[in-house]
């Protein structure tokens, strides 16, 4: 689908009345300079337009008949290309809305490894600055149409005054745009270039302020992030679009001279090789004045529906690298069950290059409810990817998982996720409950209590006051909306490792016998030894596969040894 393709799709009737409008609007111009040239004609011949002089108030108006169809043309031209444009304008922001929403829908429905792969750089820059170019682009299309129309009228008023002329204008526009469209192919080249890598630098300023603590611990690692990866790219980003402009510039400057130099050329030249009046010539020069702006119009709107199609071309490429994880999105409650079960399940991340993608598995083992399972291991391990198949956000390219006897397929893959709560290290924490129903405010209350975070937050209206809250804050206020979740599986990723140790103690020695005291199936990702007790069952992870699986008395022996 191309970019006129996308804006008609929506709103084609509005597209088409806009369009209609601006037609019209152009078809009023063309009348501009006809009826000038008839109202001069008619003073310098004399009696006619002295016989049609009128009062209007207190004003007298000679050529009054002309004077009166010039001034409802003039108020047609400011009502079609006013609709025009305010038809546009809504579509536009309609689109928007339009284009953003369904790259939402397609983030929301996407294999999340996929868009681990992309980069959320990519995505945000599409959704704030391609989708807003494209809308641009979209709203430089009536007065295209319009200045376009208003081009072609004048130039059969030219044919009609003068053939000759109208042949040497039509040539020295037909060498000119071609002239302009090279010049504007290397333009739309650099900016492309700069379009990519500004998706770069926003990946690297992120890194920079998520890095910043770091990054001001060591100067020299400071002046080498600043010189070689932010200082680099932005002087790739001002190189290309320096180019660009310039070429850009260049082009609409030579395309705003093409008038004069056919004035100059019909002024000084023409007339010494073809007899022609001073009427047509004064006729002839002042269409070519006039359609100067038109022609200027169209250059400029030219370069920034380039950017507009190069932008769809951003946003269709993206979506094509955002697949659909094809499952049906229906949530249906599942039959009862008691135990997750892995049957030989295998995960390997895609292969870069001639390196082979790191493999997890085959794995085989068993998650109960109302048990707690440690999963532990060093870096590499596997255990990230592990906890990521567990919660169903990694497909398995082997094996089965199932819930109780539900196996968990491309049907039934959603509604098995809304058994699962999870808190991982790079979790995101909401200012508001995501839930329809109301939140039981007493309940949540108590919560911040126990968490001593009342004072610090405040729940009204399902809303917390503030989630600028020191890290372990935050995770204890994530705990928080966990709880009141209520799922039947929870995994944690290092929850305490931000935590004193008053509410490491809270977390393992009350909350987590809590939730196995609710029949909950819990999950454990931790590296403090000083609690690996209380569990009933450890996976240790190595090298992708499984090491150990035991209880807790040969677990307490493998942790110490």
């Amino acid at each position: 689908m191309g970019l006129f393709s996308e804006v008609t799709r929506k709103s084609p009737n509005s597209i088409f009345l806009a369009m209609l409008f601006g037609l019209g609007a152009g078809l009023c111009y063309t009348l501009i300079i006809p009826i000038i040239s008839r109202a001069i004609e008619s003073l310098s011949s004399g009696g006619n337009a002295l016989n049609d002089t009128q009062q209007l108030l207190g004003v007298e108006v000679v050529n009054y008949n002309l004077a009166i169809l010039f001034t409802i043309i003039c108020g047609c031209i400011l009502l079609l290309r006013s609709a025009s444009q305010i038809m546009l304008t809504k579509v536009s922001i309609q689109l928007t809305k339009e284009l953003r929403g369904r790259i939402y829908k397609d983030i929301s429905k996407s294999s999340l490894i996929e868009l681990e792969n992309l980069g959320i750089a990519k995505v945000i820059n599409v959704i704030i600055s391609d989708v807003n170019a494209i809308v641009s682009g979209a709203r430089a299309i009536p007065d295209l149409i319009s200045n376009s129309v208003t081009i072609i009228g004048m130039l059969l008023f030219l044919f009609f005054i003068n053939d000759e002329v109208f042949l040497l204008v039509l040539s020295a526009l037909f060498i000119g745009i071609v002239i302009y469209q090279f010049m504007m192919f290397f333009a739309n080249r650099y900016f492309l270039k700069s379009r990519m890598i500004f998706d770069e630098l926003q990946e690297s300023t992120r890194g920079f302020i998520s890095g910043i603590k770091d990054i001001k611990l060591n100067a020299e690692k400071e002046k080498f992030f600043l010189e070689n990866v932010l200082e680099d790219r932005e002087q790739q980003i001002l190189k290309s679009n320096t180019r660009a402009y310039y070429i850009a510039i260049a082009s609409v400057s030579y395309g705003d001279l093409i008038n004069f130099l056919v004035i100059g050329v019909t002024a000084f030249i023409f007339v010494n090789y073809h007899s022609i009046n001073v009427a047509d010539l004064f006729s002839i020069v002042m269409i070519l004045l006039y359609i100067a702006g038109p022609i200027t119009a169209v250059l400029n709107a030219i370069p920034e529906i380039n950017l507009s199609r190069i932008s769809y071309g951003r946003l269709t490429d993206i979506i094509s690298k955002i697949p659909n994880e094809n499952c049906v999105q229906d949530v249906k409650p599942l039959p009862a069950w008691n135990t997750i079960e892995f049957r030989n399940v295998e995960f390997q991340y895609d292969n870069i290059g001639s390196e082979q993608g790191f493999k997890v598995g085959p794995l085989s083992f068993s998650i109960k409810k109302g048990e707690i399972t440690y999963l532990l291991g060093g870096n590499g391990s596997g255990k990230s990817t592990l906890s990521k198949l567990i919660t169903l956000h990694y497909h398995a390219n082997q094996g089965e998982i199932l819930f109780g006897n539900t196996k968990v397929t491309e049907d039934t893959l959603v509604s098995c996720r809304q058994e699962i709560c999870a808190i991982y290290t790079d979790y995101y924490l909401f200012d508001t409950f995501l839930f329809k129903d109301s939140v039981d405010e007493n309940l949540v209350d108590e919560y911040l209590k126990r968490f001593k975070l009342e004072g610090k937050v405040k729940f009204e209206n399902g809303k917390f006051s503030t989630v600028k809250l020191s890290d372990g804050q935050r995770k204890r206020l994530a705990l928080v909306v966990s709880l009141i979740d209520d799922k039947q599986v929870y995994l944690f990723d290092e929850w305490a490792a931000d935590q004193d140790p008053e509410f490491k103690r809270i977390f393992y020695e009350d909350i987590l016998p809590l939730l196995k005291q609710r029949g909950k199936a819990v999950i454990v990702i931790s590296h403090d030894q000083a609690y690996f007790k209380g569990f009933d069952n450890l996976i240790i992870m190595e090298d992708g596969n499984i090491k150990n699986y035991s209880s807790e008395g040969e677990a307490l022996e493998i942790i110490h040894s």
